[in-house]
Parts: C-alpha cells; sequence; structure tokens
C-alpha cells in the first residue's frame, strides 16, 4: 500500500519536476524548450530513446531501415545522445564527431571512401545543398545527409561523354584519382599498358594487342566519341587494295593487328588458275593485286610477251613458273637446235645470244655460230691463230686448257708454272702472245748490269729468283770454312757483286795494323789464322817464324811477351814483331845482382 502512495504523489508531481531542466536546448531543438516539449524525447520517467528520435528525423530512420550510410552502418547500436548531447546551450553544436573533430571523421564509415582528388575536399565542397539529392533532406537548412554516391549527380556538367554511357555510372571505368589518365598511367602505357583509366576493361569490348596498344585513345575515338567505335578494320582503316582487286572487307584473312606489313594469308590456298609456287610466289601481293591487271588473259595478262609479232603466245611450251628463261629443265630444250647449249651458255640469258630488234621483241631467228667469233670479241689481238677451242672450253674462258707442253720456245718450268698467262701476254687491254724467250724480256735486271758478260741462268734456276743455283761458285774466291756459311748480303750489301773484295782486308780490315805486311817476310793473314774457324783461331802449323817456341818459351802466353803499346796518334795495338832476339830484352840479368 505505501508503495502505491508513493507512485501517485509521484504521477502527481511529473509537472513540477518538468520544470528542473539540466539546461536549455541547442538552436535545432529550441522549439522544443517548454514543459511539453520534454515528452519529444524523453518518455515519462526514463531518459532519451532512440524510437523517438527518428521519428522526428526520417533520413535517420530510412537509413537504419536500409542499413546504409554512417548511421545504417556504423551507429545502428548507439544511442543517439553519445554523439548528440542536448541541454549545452544554444550555440553549442549538437554533433559530437566520431575522432574528435568534423575534419578527422573517418568518411570511410558511411560507406564511401575518400580516395585521390575526393581526399584533399573539404567538407563543403560536397555537402550544399545544390548536390543534395533526397528531397526530404533538401528541406534542412544545413546537413550532411542525403548525399549522394553517384558520380553524375555531382559532377553531371563536368561529363564529357554526353551521355554515351547512359545509364551506366562513371565509377565503371573511372576512380576517384582523375577523370583522366594521370602521368603514371601514361608512363606505363608506353610499356605496354593501358591508357585509359583504371577500372575501364576495353577486352569486354574490343581486346587491343598488337600496334593497336600504341595508338592513343583520341586516335580511335576522337571528339571524346566512345559509343558506337565500329570494331571492322574498315570502319576506321581504309583499304590499301584497289576495287578491282576483288578483296572485301575480311581484312583479318590476310593482316594481324601486328602490322599491315605482316601477311598471314595461307599461300598454299590461293585460287587455282594460278597457285603461288617458284617465281610467283612472291612476298609482296601488292606486285599483283596493286594495280587495274586482268586476270583472265592468261601469262600475258601480268607479263607482256618480248617476243615478236607471229611467235605463239602458248608460253607454256616453252617457259614454267621457275622462270622466263628457258633451261634444259623447261619445257624448251635448245638441243633440238643446231647449238646445244653446254657449260657457260647454258646459264646465259636468251638475250645475251638473241638481242631483241627494233619494237623491243627478242629476235629467235637463227644466229650465226659457226666459230666463237661470231658472238665473243678475239682477246688476244693479231698474230694468235691457234682455234679458240685449242685452249678454251665453253665451261669457262679461265681457266685456260692450253697444253704447257706445247709452249713455244721457252718450256714452262718452276715458278713460271704459277704464273697466269697476262702475266707476260698482257699488253693494254688485249694479249699478246709475239714475245721473246730471254729473262731481260719479262724481268727488269736486279743487279744494275754488274754482270752484262753473263747469262742470269749462269747463277739462278727458275725455281726462284731469291734461292741461287747450287753450282754457283764464286769466280775470285772459294768459299770455304766460316765463308761457306754466310748469307750472301754479308759480302755483299746493297746487290752489290761487282768489284768485291778478295783479300781478307778487303772485308775484316787490318787489325794488326800492317804489321806482317810493311817489312819482310811479308805474311797474309791465312799464314797464321785459319779460314775454316770463326774465332779467327790461330792454325795449329802457323809456326813462331822468328822465334823458336821452345822449353818454357812454349808455355808462355802470347800477351807475356807482346806487350799492348800506345801509338802516336793514341791508338793502342798488340806489338807483335818486337825486332830483336836477346834475352836481355825480355828477362833481368841475374848475374849483375
Amino acid at each position: 500500500m505505501a508503495r502505491l502512495i508513493a507512485l501517485t504523489l509521484l504521477a502527481l508531481a511529473w509537472p513540477a519536476a518538468a520544470q528542473l531542466s539540466p539546461g536549455p536546448l541547442s538552436e535545432p531543438h529550441a522549439a522544443l524548450d517548454h514543459q511539453e516539449g520534454c515528452v519529444a524525447c524523453h518518455e515519462r520517467l526514463r531518459k532519451q530513446t532512440n524510437d523517438l528520435c527518428v521519428e522526428c528525423h526520417p533520413l535517420i530512420q530510412a537509413s537504419l531501415k536500409a542499413r546504409r550510410g554512417y548511421h545504417g552502418l556504423q551507429a545502428r547500436r548507439q544511442r543517439c545522445a553519445e554523439c548528440h548531447q542536448e541541454h549545452r546551450g544554444r550555440d553549442v553544436s549538437l554533433i559530437r564527431w566520431p575522432g574528435g573533430a568534423r575534419d578527422a571523421f573517418a568518411h570511410e564509415r558511411t560507406g564511401y571512401r575518400l580516395e585521390g582528388a575526393h581526399a584533399d575536399l573539404k567538407c563543403e565542397a560536397c555537402h550544399t545543398r545544390a548536390r543534395i539529392a533526397e528531397p526530404a533532406a533538401f528541406k534542412l537548412n544545413r546537413t550532411y545527409l542525403g548525399l549522394s554516391k553517384v558520380c553524375r549527380v555531382c559532377h553531371a556538367p563536368e561529363n564529357p561523354h554526353g551521355g554515351q554511357f547512359a545509364p551506366r555510372d562513371c565509377d565503371e571505368c573511372h576512380d576517384q584519382l582523375s577523370w583522366t589518365p594521370n602521368a603514371a598511367s601514361k608512363a606505363e602505357a608506353k610499356r605496354g599498358a593501358a591508357r585509359w583509366p583504371s577500372r575501364f576493361d576495353h577486352d569486354r569490348r574490343f581486346p587491343l594487342r598488337g600496334q593497336h596498344r600504341d595508338v592513343d585513345c583520341e586516335g580511335c575515338h576522337p571528339n571524346g566519341r566512345f559509343a558506337d567505335t565500329p570494331n571492322a578494320c574498315v570502319g576506321c582503316h581504309d583499304s590499301g587494295h584497289p576495287p578491282q582487286s576483288g578483296f572485301g572487307e575480311g581484312c583479318a584473312d590476310c593482316h594481324t593487328d601486328q602490322g599491315w606489313s605482316l601477311i598471314i594469308f595461307k599461300r598454299a590456298t590461293h585460287p587455282k588458275p594460278l597457285p603461288l609456287r617458284n617465281k610467283h610466289d612472291l612476298p609482296d601481293c601488292m606486285r599483283c593485286h596493286g594495280g587495274a591487271l586482268p586476270r583472265d588473259q592468261g601469262c600475258e595478262g601480268c607479263h607482256p610477251s618480248p617476243h615478236s609479232a607471229g611467235f605463239r603466245r602458248d608460253c607454256q611450251r616453252c617457259h614454267t613458273d621457275e622462270g622466263w628463261r628457258p633451261t634444259i629443265k623447261g619445257r624448251f630444250h635448245h638441243d633440238m637446235t643446231r647449238f646445244p647449249l653446254v657449260g657457260e651458255h647454258i646459264k646465259r640469258d636468251c638475250e645475251a645470244c638473241h638481242p631483241k630488234a627494233k619494237g623491243g621483241a627478242v629476235r629467235l631467228q637463227p644466229i650465226a655460230h659457226d666459230t666463237c667469233a661470231d658472238c665473243h670479241q678475239d682477246p688476244h689481238g693479231v698474230g694468235f691463230e691457234r682455234p679458240c677451242e685449242g685452249c678454251h672450253q665453253p665451261h669457262g674462258f679461265r681457266p685456260s686448257t692450253f697444253p704447257l707442253s706445247d709452249h713455244p720456245q721457252w718450256i714452262l718450268d718452276g715458278a713460271h708454272r704459277a704464273v697466269g698467262c697476262a702475266a707476260c701476254h698482257q699488253t693494254g687491254s688485249a694479249l699478246d702472245f709475239r714475245w721473246g724467250a730471254a729473262c731481260a724480256d719479262c724481268h727488269e735486271d736486279a743487279h744494275a748490269g754488274q754482270f752484262e758478260a753473263r747469262r742470269c741462268d749462269d747463277c739462278h734456276d727458275l725455281e726462284g729468283w731469291a734461292v741461287p743455283r747450287a753450282l754457283v761458285q764464286h769466280p775470285d774466291w772459294v768459299e770455304r770454312g766460316a765463308h761457306a756459311e754466310a748469307e750472301c748480303a754479308h759480302c755483299h750489301p746493297d746487290g752489290r757483286y761487282a768489284d768485291t773484295p778478295a783479300r781478307c782486308e778487303g772485308c775484316h780490315g787490318a787489325p794488326h795494323l800492317g804489321q806482317f805486311i810493311a817489312t819482310p817476310p811479308k805474311r797474309p793473314c791465312d799464314a797464321c789464322h785459319q779460314v775454316e774457324r770463326k774465332d779467327w783461331a790461330m792454325a795449329p802449323d802457323w809456326g813462331h817464324p822468328h822465334w823458336p817456341l821452345e822449353g818454357a818459351h812454349a808455355k808462355a802466353k802470347c800477351e807475356a811477351c807482346h806487350k799492348e803499346v800506345r801509338l802516336s796518334d793514341g791508338r793502342l795495338a798488340v806489338r807483335w814483331r818486337l825486332g830483336f832476339r836477346d834475352c836481355g830484352r825480355c828477362h833481368e840479368n841475374v848475374h849483375q845482382r
């Protein structure tokens, strides 16, 4: 009973309690700042509830039900008063921003992350009355609600496509970084990456491969035209073929996007009657299909006949697609004529022997061919009476088949065998075979007339000029000992052979300063020295001419008696001829002590 009385008294006292407000309301709720206004947000005897808030804020209620926006995604289980505190006065903001400040608010909690260019914008740049799409939110003086995520709601005047992609939204192709590719995207484009917006997949409509990847967007989409862009080659590229070529619009049958010049046409499928083989297997299709060439006149439709009038037009009787020039493998056999083709004649073009007559036609009538001179100019000049086939064959003018044994006046032997005919018989532009047989007729005298009275083959043979004949002997000097091993140039410098001295001092000088020839008895060099030795050694039987070396003298060295003295002109020389024989000149007289 006491509890019932207390509840009754509390109910009667409610209006009086309502006057005990904790403080004035904010400016948006100022109209509720009276006794009856409390129940708009507070149930009797209870705190503020979210149910009463959403009754006055239908936009929030719609977000909660749809689970979109910040309230529908993040604040569904929170009390409104946690972010919107009242009774703090008219000038105090009703919003307590998560994060502590409006600029620190994490916008991704609303379900729309600010990236790229959007990340640098102020809130007022997007949250304006002009950009609010929902009518209920548009009636509010200031709100962050009612803004659409659809790009064209905010950027309708900036859309360069002019409705080409309606009803598709911009974010299907573009992101928030920028409308056009940024500098990084263009740098990637040079390496083969896409040059279109990051979210756009060009492969869905027209995969860009080959050289299409190197083309700027404007190359295929001029003036910003993207919708209804043709996919067929002829929609962008002019056909390089004339109408009379007969090619339709199936460019991909022969070409690829790797380049126009890359032909993938299967040449084996070329329609008859002209299969692409041999000479007709041309890499350039335009050689045949580039002009107004008729296709129904046989060979002459492409190849004008080089033959004179009256010649049969059945080209296949003599020619094949291996080449215009008829060969023995072709259908025309030259062996059926009076001049079978052999050797080099097979390789010659027909026009070489059948020149074109006046008017451009090839003259195929019989031509003179009894002798080689009927077609070939004689390179030998006058005086050569041997027939051509005596030295040459149809397989080639060179090498000559002239037998060396038939060479007149001069048997070709030794080094002469390796010399070409022109080396001896060339005179200007002709070959002159009227020639002498002496060495001097071809070779200059390397000795400058030193051996006028002698023949070249007295010293040299035909194996080579640098190797003298083995039987060559010195006329004034017998080669022996060390002299036999010396090179010719050692005694004959600069090719000087005539008047070469024959005495030792002529080459070796006078190391004894003439002591053995100034006074008698005169002695030549080889009286004491051995010519066979290279070290100037004394001959074993040279003997001591003026003083017999006996006893202790036989053991004494030469320099013990023959001292080195200085001459009046300052030179040093060994005194070999002493001019005395008395002992006292060399030995001390011990008896005088």
